[in-house]
This record gives structure tokens, sequence and C-alpha cells, in this order.
């Protein structure tokens, strides 16, 4: 008697997205276009919540950010100046106030190194509260004076009923990590989660961050930028 094998089946995968609210709508957006028909699941981690900066009376060439949270802050204390952003999403951001944005397309590591090309002798970072990439004290030890100022608060939300049982009853995840804190977070929430679970990391820092149920899959982008991000979710999803 002949055996016939017979197919594990394909669980639909549903992409769980946990960026800030403004952050996870644009994002879903973009993997919808991506991956038409694609299941997306938002449920926040955490929120923005500006803060008001303490900052003294000085002149600056030029004002550094880190994230298009940074932008408001930036648009309204300093329009005059040049935003040096880390990526397109925030200086398209800046660009909507009306301030001129150049964008290295990149890491903090690539803002670094354009910004010591430049005639600048001091410069104001805008930034969260938690940030990573040592960006002040690195481009002062290059010899530009370097200001900061924590312009906005990432604070932990709590998922609501209805999002808990979403999560808890989806098939199949694919889950995106933007950052070690987000990762740090959704690990704890995720312990209410069984099923089949695929990581997908914009760093490796963000990925040894994770201490949750142990993914089938982890994928870490080639590079930390938005798009390249973006394609290393829809590349689990088809």
């Amino acid at each position: 008697m002949n055996r016939q094998t017979i197919p594990r089946p394909i669980l639909p995968k549903t992409v769980l997205i946990t960026r800030p609210k403004e952050d996870a709508k644009r994002l879903a957006q973009d993997l919808r276009v991506l991956v038409p028909g694609v299941s997306v699941l938002i449920a926040p981690v955490l929120e923005i919540v500006p803060c008001a900066p303490k900052l003294t009376a000085e002149q600056y060439n030029a004002v550094i950010l880190t994230s298009r949270h940074a932008a408001a802050a930036a648009a309204e204390m300093f329009p005059k100046l040049t935003a040096y952003c880390v990526g397109d999403a925030t200086a398209q951001a800046v660009r909507a106030l009306g301030m001129t944005a150049v964008s290295v397309a990149g890491s903090a590591d690539d803002l670094i190194m354009h910004l010591k090309g430049k005639p600048l002798s001091r410069v104001i970072h805008l930034h969260g509260k938690h940030t990573r990439g040592n960006v002040a004290r690195r481009l002062a030890a290059s010899g530009i004076e370097t200001h900061e100022a924590v312009v906005y608060d990432q604070n932990a939300r709590t998922w609501t009923s209805e999002e808990r049982d979403s999560v808890a009853q989806a098939q199949s995840l694919v889950v995106p990590l933007y950052s070690p804190r987000s990762a740090q977070l959704l690990s704890k929430r995720l312990e209410i989660y069984t099923g089949p679970l695929t990581l997908v990391a914009m760093s490796q820092a963000c990925l040894d961050a994770w201490s949750g149920p142990v993914p089938i899959c982890s994928v870490v982008a080639q590079r930390p930028d938005g798009a390249t991000m973006k394609q290393a979710i829809a590349s689990q999803l088809t």
C-alpha cells in the first residue's frame, strides 16, 4: 500500500505592529502596498509624549534628529536651522513643517560620519528619553561641540483586552522589532502567545533584547533603516 505524505497546513500569518500609533498606521499602509491582502494587527507597546526641554541660550549651526518624533520640537525651537536626519522619514517630517532637512538615509553611524565633514562648530541633538548610539558624545569627540535635549518620552502603553485577545488568537505572527526597549516590553506581552512566531529585527541589538517565546525564525534587516526593514518584513509574508 502506497503511503501518502500529508502536507502540514500553512497557517495564515499576521503582522503584529507594536510601534507608536501613528508610526504603526504608516507601516501597516506601506505593508499593504508591498503585500496585498496582508493581515495586520496594530497593538502599540509605546506612546509618544512631548517633553518641555531645558535649553541654554546658545547659538547652533544645525539641529540633529535621529527620530521623526523630534521633528515638531525642531520646527518649533529652531525653524531656521538645517536639520540633519538619520533617515528619509525623519527628513520628510521635518520638511513638512517648513524646515530644511538633509537625510543620510542610514544609521546613526552614517549620520556621524556625514557630519564630521561639515563646517559645524556647535550643534544640538534633539531626541527621546530612551535613545541609543551616543550621538552627542561621539560628535563631540570628533571636534563638533554637541549639546542635546530630550523633547519626548516613550511611555509604555498597556494593551486593551481586545488587543490582547486578538494577539493570543492569531494563528501565526510576524513581529517587527524596531528598538531594544520595545523588544523587551513585547517579550513579556507575548508570554500569552503559543503559536508560531517570526521575529524581524531592525538590528542585532533589538534581537538580543528579546527574551520572549522562542521564534521559529529570526531575521535582522541588512540595514537599520525603514525601507530595508519593510522589505525584510515583506520577505517573511510571501
